[in-house]
């Protein structure tokens, strides 16, 4: 019970957060423009997981720089600590490039890919994860007004995966492969804004 409200009060100081970082650019930003160099999201399924099915190495937050339509660099990373004895640490960083397939006033179209990488650390069985790969992705992009947008971005991920039990007496690393397709069921929401310059 107490885990269960622990990770709810996590939630909600995700979303205070969000909320006021999203309502500090709001008044910061420019409504002149057409083309937006920086979008700030977060991923819905992950946050609202009772609505949505979170995809496997998908993130929290995003943040990303458009240098111009067609191309994209972005930043993108996750960060969990259970405390207690049943909790575990869990910290993820991608770091990626979009190309625009095709763009609309009201639709985005494009593709890219991800470098992953990621750690956890169970503290009740006492096994350690590491995790290095990449996510080759197609996303679709609704745009709800010029600075809110929702998307989804299905993908296919490989996985170098290495583990090992600390409290076995053979500490040895076990390695796997993973690849597969995530789901459609990724929903982003995102922030679109230029930085006022004064």
């Amino acid at each position: 019970m107490k885990m269960k409200k622990k990770y709810n009060n996590l939630i909600k100081m995700r979303m205070i957060t969000l909320v006021a970082i999203l309502f500090c650019f709001s008044a910061k930003s420019q409504s002149d423009s057409s083309f937006t160099h920086y979008s700030f999201g977060f991923d819905a399924s992950r946050v609202f997981n009772q609505l949505f099915r979170a995809n496997a190495y998908s993130s929290i937050l995003y943040l990303e720089y458009r240098v111009n339509p067609k191309h994209a660099f972005r930043l993108a990373g996750d960060l969990k600590n259970i405390s207690g004895r049943d909790g575990k640490i869990d910290y993820q960083f991608k770091a990626g490039y979009k190309h625009t397939l095709k763009r609309s006033k009201k639709w985005w179209f494009y593709s890219g890919i991800d470098g992953l990488f990621e750690y956890e650390y169970n503290r009740n069985s006492q096994v350690e994860l590491y995790r290095e790969g990449g996510l080759l992705y197609i996303g679709a992009t609704v745009f709800l007004h010029k600075h809110f947008s929702l998307t989804t971005e299905p993908s296919f991920y490989f996985v170098f995966q290495q583990s090992h039990d600390l409290d076995s007496f053979n500490n040895s690393w076990r390695r796997l492969n993973l690849q597969g397709f995530t789901s459609i069921g990724l929903v982003r929401i995102t922030y679109h804004f230029n930085p006022r310059v004064s």
